[in-house]
């Protein structure tokens, strides 16, 4: 059937009835054989001249029919519906041929033993097969089940194919398949290619296949291209996810040498770049031991070849993955791996200039790979070295994460659909990346393994922070992956805390102007600096985030916001040398919730008032949090002399827990780190609006509670509500200065610091100062 129609319909259902409809009548030509070729071209002629939408019917009954043409363009949809079995000629010839066609449906139809390839689709647009079903015996050659070509927005649904070579064959130019419960076998399984054979070929891009079973074919889910062949189009973005493998002899196979009864030339690779495929949850049972088989070409190798949760047995045994020319991402269930590498034997260099270049003589393997073939009898000789970076490196643990990154970042940002991307369980070295929006879609990276940074803080590039991401709108960074930052290094030879003009170290992380984004069970560990810093985002969540560092480690604040609206903090474990939480100028509307701090010095607000340009903090609302051996606790800072003005306002702390804190709640506002500062003149900046509410636990000090505020903006609306501060199995005593905190619940015993405007409260819900009307909702 060739067929050009547009907004075409062809239903091929089961119906009783006589051959021919309504006015068209079979009794002129279906005689003895019951030969419907000419029925069906009348009653087709007529449709198509039709104004309004014809349906045809074959009844239920055996009829043979020779080969039809069925050509459009017509004036109306057209619906054939078949009931009965229609009987091709034995003379070869395939059975369907489906030609510039668009919206089309071929729903609940059976093609039987055809001659040649049961179906073909070429140059087509959103066509359908649903219920769609091949029988063929498993020795029929060329008899693939539905071929694809030229063709976009094809969908195979609830399909049943059994044929003689591939179920389903996905040829160039196909465009946004979409395949979903297919059950396949015998056959060859399901087929991209092969492809570069032909210099005309276009790009196959785009393959959905979700919720597959393949028994007892040949192959499974395979890519094949020819070597030494003129063909260029890449083959691009193909997912498979959710599929049943059982007896099937090569379940996953990417095969850039193709070459079918080794009839063709292979010195020269393929010439075709595959990129961006995804294997999901592939499960069952193997024939070959090589149940995965990523042949790739030598001159092109792969990108982004992820395999996730792969569970394939062999006699019982798990199987094995052999790769040539790709690195594929692994996630979730490891694949133990054969690799194609063969020895290095013998290398003489001798008399070389190397000037300017990164690495000089470099010898690298990659750390947590299969390859075991050794490397012998190198000898490197007269060698003159200007201005080389690393003059002579071994490396052992070579891993280009950082090219590989950006590669992956640059190709996700330009595309207009939603991309993840996923580094796996293992050891990666990486230098500084800078991945910068603005993209298109939203970008996911999720991270299983271990990232780890060079240990000289000069090493790790000329970034400040290790890695930054900026600009870029609805992000999501998860898994279970920890950043190492490798501090110890940089730690030593960190002087910031006895000399203020200190130099930097790079950090772990930076996020900088973004929106709508997550970080997400992710670990940031022994970083050079701070772990985290947020400046200017907006919609920031950092949900099971972790920090490990030593409690010495000087200026390893876990999470430090400036200029940032909205950021929440949830489910955090942070252990630091410096603040676990500093929330600097510019921060509003900033929540936290169930957190763990310890050790370091506390959840700070501030040090502000050091600088004229510093935007307002307003709205902190902290809840369910514990604090175990910090210096400090429930800190805020300014600097007295200083030009600052902005106010704070609006904080809310409670239910929160204190274990050996040498400072549990402290305002002051004449921080002076080092006493390296002026006090002569007090801070200018203005804190109001403060309530901390059920605070519990243990003091290290006396004087639990310090209220310093300043002499010429004295802090307004301080609430201290509920406050159960033990010193050595005693009360706490508070401590303030400039300041009328209202007091409610557990009767706090006060000392009067010189000039106090302190009062000792008794009696529940009894006021000092002002009245308190301070909603942390709002």
């Amino acid at each position: 059937m060739d067929m050009e129609l547009s907004t075409t319909t062809l239903v091929l259902f089961i119906l009783l009835d006589a051959c021919g409809i309504s006015s068209i009548s079979c009794r002129s030509y279906c005689k003895i054989w019951w030969d419907i070729t000419q029925a069906l071209t009348n009653a087709r002629r007529e449709a198509c001249a039709s104004q309004t939408a014809r349906k045809s019917i074959i009844p239920r009954r055996n009829f043979r029919m020779r080969a039809v043409y069925l050509k459009g363009s017509c004036k109306a949809p057209i619906e054939l519906y078949v009931d009965g079995t229609v009987i091709a000629p034995m003379n070869p010839r395939g059975n369907f041929g489906f030609n510039f066609m668009k919206h089309a449906v071929v729903r609940t139809i059976t093609s039987k033993d055809s001659k040649n390839f049961n179906v073909n689709v070429l140059g087509c647009q959103n066509f359908t097969f649903d219920g769609f079903k091949v029988i063929a015996p498993g020795n029929s050659l060329n008899t693939d089940g539905i071929h694809l070509g030229r063709s976009n927005g094809v969908r195979s649904l609830n399909t049943d194919i059994a044929a003689g070579d591939d179920c389903i064959s996905i040829s160039d130019e196909s465009v946004n398949t979409y395949i979903y419960n297919v059950k396949c076998g015998p056959g060859h399984g399901i087929s991209v290619g092969s492809l570069g054979k032909y210099t005309t070929e276009a790009p196959v891009d785009g393959l959905i296949l979700k919720k597959a079973t393949l028994t007892n074919t040949d192959n499974g889910l395979r890519i094949k291209t020819w070597p030494s062949a003129p063909g260029t189009s890449p083959i691009s973005n193909l997912y498979y996810e959710d599929v049943t493998i059982i007896n099937v002899r090569n379940p996953i196979i990417i095969d850039q040498e193709y070459c079918p009864l080794n009839q063709c030339n292979k010195p020269n690779p393929s010439k075709i770049r595959i990129r961006n495929v995804s294997f999901k949850n592939i499960r069952g049972t193997s024939l070959t031991r090589e149940e995965v088989n990523l042949i790739y070409s030598s001159a092109l190798p792969c990108q982004q070849v992820t395999l996730r949760d792969i569970d394939l047995k062999f006699n019982g045994a798990p199987a094995v993955a052999v790769c040539r020319n790709v690195r594929p991402t692994v996630a979730g269930r490891a694949l133990p791996f054969y690799t194609t590498e063969a020895p290095v034997d013998g290398l003489i260099l001798k008399k070389a200039t190397l000037t300017n270049t990164d690495n000089g003589l470099r010898i690298k393997t990659w750390p947590s790979a299969p390859g075991t073939s050794p490397i012998s009898n190198l000898y490197y000789e007269d060698v003159t070295i200007i201005n080389v970076r690393n003059p002579i490196i071994i490396d052992q643990e070579y891993c280009p994460l950082n090219q590989l990154l950006q590669n992956a970042w640059r190709e996700a940002c330009a595309s207009p659909t939603v991309r993840k991307s996923v580094i796996p369980r293992g050891n990666f070295r990486m230098r500084a990346v800078d991945l910068k929006g603005h993209c298109k879609a939203p970008i996911e990276r999720y991270v299983d393994g271990t990232v780890i940074a060079p240990m000289n803080p000069r090493g790790v590039g000329d970034e400040w922070q290790w890695v930054k991401v900026h600009y870029v709108y609805y992000f999501t960074l998860s898994g279970n992956g920890v950043f190492d930052g490798q501090g110890a290094i940089a730690w030593q030879q960190n002087d910031c805390g006895t000399n203020l003009n200190c130099a930097g170290t790079p950090m772990n992380f930076g996020f900088n102007f973004m929106k709508h984004a997550v970080v997400r069970a992710i670990t940031s560990k022994n970083s050079k600096n701070f772990n985290v810093n947020v400046l200017g985002c907006q919609n920031f969540t950092f949900d099971g985030f972790k920090v490990i560092a030593l409690g010495n480690s000087l200026n390893t604040d876990g999470i430090h916001l400036g200029r940032s609206n909205g950021v929440r903090i949830l489910n955090t474990d942070i252990a630091a040398g410096d603040d676990c939480i500093s929330i600097g100028d510019g921060s509003l509307n900033t929540y936290i919730y169930n957190m763990k701090c310890g050790p370091g010095h506390g959840i700070n607000v501030g040090s502000l008032g050091k600088y004229t340009t510093e935007a307002p903090v307003d709205g902190l609302i902290l809840k369910k949090a514990t604090l175990t051996n910090t210096d400090n606790g429930l800190r805020i800072k300014t600097w007295p002399s200083a030009p600052g003005t902005s106010p704070i306002s609006n904080l809310y702390y409670e239910d929160v827990t204190i274990i050996n804190v040498r400072n549990p709640i402290i305002i002051d506002q004449e921080y002076c780190p080092l006493n390296q500062c002026n006090k002569q003149n007090p801070s200018k900046i203005r804190i109001k609006n403060v309530s901390f509410k059920n605070i519990r636990g243990t003091s290290l000090t006396r004087e639990g509670i310090n209220l310093i505020c300043n002499s010429a903006l004295p802090c307004q609306q301080v609430t201290l509500r509920d406050i159960d501060l033990k010193f050595n199995e005693a009360p706490i005593v508070t401590v303030c200065r400039n300041v009328k905190p209202t007091v409610a619940g557990r009767a706090l015993p006060f000392v009067a610091a010189n000039y106090s405007l302190c009062l000792t409260v008794f009696n529940n819900e009894k006021k000092v100062g002002n009245d308190f009307d301070f909603d942390p909702r709002r």
